[in-house]
Protein backbone atom coordinates (compact mmCIF):
# COMPACT_ATOMS: atom_id res chain seq x y z
CA UNK A 1 0.00 0.00 0.00
CA UNK A 2 2.81 2.45 0.84
CA UNK A 3 4.08 2.78 -2.76
CA UNK A 4 0.59 3.91 -3.80
CA UNK A 5 0.89 7.00 -1.56
CA UNK A 6 3.57 8.43 -3.87
CA UNK A 7 2.13 7.20 -7.17
CA UNK A 8 2.02 9.91 -9.89
CA UNK A 9 -1.70 9.28 -10.53
CA UNK A 10 -3.96 11.15 -8.09
CA UNK A 11 -6.68 8.49 -8.39
CA UNK A 12 -4.24 5.86 -7.15
CA UNK A 13 -3.22 8.05 -4.19
CA UNK A 14 -6.89 8.76 -3.37
CA UNK A 15 -7.72 5.06 -3.47
CA UNK A 16 -4.74 4.27 -1.25
CA UNK A 17 -5.94 6.85 1.28
CA UNK A 18 -9.46 5.43 1.18
CA UNK A 19 -8.26 1.84 1.74
CA UNK A 20 -5.59 2.57 4.36
CA UNK A 21 -5.98 1.15 7.84
CA UNK A 22 -5.09 2.71 11.18
CA UNK A 23 -1.62 1.17 10.98
CA UNK A 24 -0.86 3.66 8.18
CA UNK A 25 -1.91 6.78 10.10
CA UNK A 26 1.62 8.21 10.14
CA UNK A 27 1.89 7.83 6.36
CA UNK A 28 -1.51 9.47 5.84
CA UNK A 29 -0.52 12.38 8.09
CA UNK A 30 2.70 12.81 6.13
CA UNK A 31 0.80 12.74 2.85
CA UNK A 32 -1.68 15.29 4.20
CA UNK A 33 1.21 17.69 4.69
CA UNK A 34 2.39 17.47 1.08
CA UNK A 35 -0.57 16.52 -1.09
CA UNK A 36 -1.87 19.24 -3.45
CA UNK A 37 -4.57 17.37 -5.36
CA UNK A 38 -8.07 18.23 -4.09
CA UNK A 39 -9.45 14.72 -4.68
CA UNK A 40 -6.66 13.11 -2.66
CA UNK A 41 -7.00 15.76 0.05
CA UNK A 42 -10.74 15.04 0.33
CA UNK A 43 -10.10 11.30 0.78
CA UNK A 44 -7.39 12.03 3.34
CA UNK A 45 -9.80 14.26 5.24
CA UNK A 46 -12.46 11.55 5.30
CA UNK A 47 -10.02 8.92 6.51
CA UNK A 48 -8.14 11.01 9.11
CA UNK A 49 -11.36 12.37 10.60
CA UNK A 50 -12.68 8.84 10.99
CA UNK A 51 -9.48 7.68 12.70
CA UNK A 52 -9.36 10.39 15.35
CA UNK A 53 -6.46 10.50 17.78
CA UNK A 54 -3.91 13.23 18.31
CA UNK A 55 -1.75 12.45 15.27
CA UNK A 56 -4.68 12.11 12.89
CA UNK A 57 -6.29 15.30 14.22
CA UNK A 58 -3.05 17.26 13.81
CA UNK A 59 -2.69 16.05 10.22
CA UNK A 60 -6.34 16.79 9.54
CA UNK A 61 -5.99 20.31 10.94
CA UNK A 62 -2.97 20.95 8.71
CA UNK A 63 -4.89 19.61 5.73
CA UNK A 64 -7.97 21.76 6.39
CA UNK A 65 -5.93 24.89 7.02
CA UNK A 66 -3.96 24.46 3.81
CA UNK A 67 -6.83 23.62 1.46
CA UNK A 68 -9.37 25.84 -0.25
CA UNK A 69 -11.54 22.91 -1.31
CA UNK A 70 -14.98 22.74 0.32
CA UNK A 71 -14.82 18.95 -0.13
CA UNK A 72 -11.85 18.80 2.24
CA UNK A 73 -13.70 20.75 4.92
CA UNK A 74 -16.83 18.65 4.46
CA UNK A 75 -14.77 15.45 4.57
CA UNK A 76 -13.11 16.60 7.78
CA UNK A 77 -16.44 17.20 9.48
CA UNK A 78 -17.95 13.95 8.25
CA UNK A 79 -15.94 11.63 10.45
CA UNK A 80 -15.66 13.69 13.62
CA UNK A 81 -18.97 12.49 15.15
CA UNK A 82 -19.03 14.21 18.50
CA UNK A 83 -15.40 15.32 18.44
CA UNK A 84 -16.00 18.62 16.66
CA UNK A 85 -15.13 20.81 19.66
CA UNK A 86 -11.87 18.97 20.33
CA UNK A 87 -10.93 19.23 16.67
CA UNK A 88 -11.81 22.93 16.68
CA UNK A 89 -9.34 23.42 19.52
CA UNK A 90 -6.61 21.65 17.51
CA UNK A 91 -7.46 23.72 14.45
CA UNK A 92 -7.29 26.96 16.44
CA UNK A 93 -3.67 26.29 17.52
Amino acid sequence: MRPAFVHPDAYVRATAARLAGRDLTAELVALAGTERDALVQAHLALKLSAFGGADANAGLARLVAGSRSPLVREGALTGLRGREAAFGAVLAK
